[in-house]
């Protein structure tokens, strides 16, 4: 995808986020960090002598998507304003 590509694509998200905010009050985030699959490749070799992560693993792209699944349901509804960092513990604090 080439940079032009992805501004349009961070555009037309950013659209949908802001339709949703009017409709819901809500807006959350979140933010993924080494993840198995995709980028995540790139750094499995170095995960695999020396993970930066915390948990000493890289994520899985079923972790994120269980954590936007809880974001859209009714259990998180009070939740607003919020970013959501999955990242097995590399940036706690």
């Amino acid at each position: 995808m080439t940079p032009q590509a992805r501004v349009q694509a961070a555009i037309e998200i950013l659209d949908l986020v802001i339709a949703a905010a009017h409709k819901t009050g809500r807006i959350v985030t979140v933010e993924e960090h080494y993840q198995d699959g995709g980028l995540g490749t790139l750094v499995s070799e170095v995960c695999s002598s020396e993970c930066p992560v915390p948990v000493k693993r890289l994520g899985k792209p079923s972790e994120i998507a269980s954590i936007i699944a809880w974001l859209a349901s009714e259990e998180a509804g009070y939740s607003t304003g919020a970013d959501f960092s999955v990242n097995g513990g590399l940036h706690m604090g």
